[in-house]
């Protein structure tokens, strides 16, 4: 808040609860309304204890933070008021004592049946009133920071097991591929030439959006045909992928490198030949981009780190209350990610 700003509001709010303090002890609005010398003095002196009184409590509310105080916990929320309380009755007294036995006297004016405890009891209300309007507040912007943070750890996690699994996934990718185009420019040429084209294109697209944790559909469906290139030559032909998706989708978004991710997940898991090709479809279904692969496990026991699958879950789980979700049955193997018309920068 910046400090005009700031204290137009406290002078506002002394004015305030002056005003409310005449029309509680007057017998008619008018009356309470009608502001002669005293009341002018009184007024003003109201604001200045206002304005100094919050001014000690900011004072004491930056200690607290720098002891890092939990304003959620309610031990410690019942420490603050009860220090805060023994730092304003001091304050509220003195102010009440110089109100009714010094102020009033030097304007020749008397403060007639108004009890000088009964000002200072009110003065300690007030001061109670404060203190509980600026708990509140420092309560907000804490649980305000609070989600903040979670939301900073949370991206950082993010983007901390992305790289861990591109770190991971791609130099296994790029070994093999480079074994294929080895061989290849040893037998075909022309293929070998497009084969290195596609294997840059797929890495230049990795490096363009290394920091992009979702991406829109049509970019990825642009960079799987190049991908889908790569395997067919390093597979011989014998995977086989169907896409069918609607115009309409295009703009959504959806996790980077995830459809590759899940397409070599297919082929880690399962064994396939030209003669019995590995099915791979992929559509979207009710709002859900549906990749489903036959199922036909290899005869030796693969592990498996499931680091694609849980870092594509924990990208949605940062965008969407939306769930991944991951089925097997009737010999399929089906990953459906919710598709996103918005998603937050990450």
């Amino acid at each position: 808040m910046k400090p005009v700003k700031k204290y137009s509001f406290r002078v506002l709010v002394g004015a305030l609860i002056h005003l409310f303090f005449e029309i509680t002890h007057t017998e008619t609005l008018e009356a309470a309304l009608d502001y002669q010398v005293l009341k002018i003095t009184s007024l003003f002196y109201m604001i200045i204890v206002v304005v100094l009184l919050w001014e000690v409590l900011d004072m004491a509310m930056r200690y607290f933070d720098k002891r890092g105080y939990n304003y959620t916990s309610s031990r410690q929320l019942i420490k603050i008021v009860g220090v805060l309380t023994l730092i304003t009755l001091p304050l509220v007294v003195l102010a009440t004592v110089f109100h009714d036995i010094l102020l009033l006297p030097m304007i020749d004016c008397r403060p007639g049946d108004f009890s000088i405890y009964k000002g200072m009891v009110q003065g300690q209300i007030l001061a109670w009133l404060i203190i509980s309007g600026r708990l509140l507040r420092v309560n907000s912007e804490y649980l305000q920071r609070m989600e903040r943070d979670k939301a900073l750890m949370q991206k950082e996690l993010l983007v901390s097991q992305y790289e861990n699994l591109k770190s991971q996934v791609n130099p296994h990718f790029l070994f093999n591929s480079f074994s294929v185009l080895q061989s290849l420019i040893e037998t075909d040429h022309n293929k070998a030439g497009k084969f290195l084209s596609k294997l840059s294109k797929l890495y230049r697209y990795i490096l363009e959006h290394k920091n992009e944790s979702m991406v829109a559909l049509k970019k990825e469906l642009g960079i799987l045909n190049d991908y889908l290139f790569l395997l067919a030559v390093r597979h011989d032909d014998s995977i086989k992928v169907s896409v069918k998706i609607g115009k309409n989708y295009m703009e959504t978004y959806v996790p980077s490198m995830s459809l590759q991710m899940l397409i070599e997940n297919a082929v880690k898991h399962n064994k396939f030949s030209k003669q019995e090709p590995l099915q791979v479809d992929i559509f979207v279904e009710n709002d859900y981009l549906i990749v489903s692969n036959k199922v036909n496990r290899k005869g030796e026991q693969v592990s498996s780190t499931r680091i694609g699958l849980e870092n594509i879950k924990t990208r949605y789980e940062f965008q969407t209350s939306s769930p991944v979700l991951v089925e097997e049955s009737e010999g399929h193997f089906v990953v459906k990610m919710p598709v996103l018309s918005t998603v937050r920068l990450v």
